[in-house]
């Protein structure tokens, strides 16, 4: 692997990092009344990372209970 191939680690903590930078400046540009825009256009930014947090939470519980599953099946399989 080279320097110049990101890991995943480094693509998820930009793209978190990105959605606080985001939150920050959407959040101070609607308290001082720059922009107009709904609260849930200004929210976008921490709902997405809540979004994406959720989807990675499911998909550590669905992965770890198909492994725990398989890892009994082949226990039961081989004390038969």
């Amino acid at each position: 692997m080279n320097n110049e191939t990101k890991t995943s680690n480094e693509v998820v903590g930009s793209i978190v990092l990105l959605l606080f930078v985001l939150q920050i400046i959407f959040v101070i540009l609607k308290l001082t009344e720059t922009i107009d825009w709904s609260w849930w256009v200004v929210l976008i930014p921490l709902l997405t990372f809540a979004g994406f947090m959720g989807v990675l939470v499911v998909a550590g519980v669905v992965v770890g209970y198909r492994v725990v599953r398989s890892t009994r099946q082949k226990m039961d399989k081989m004390t038969k």
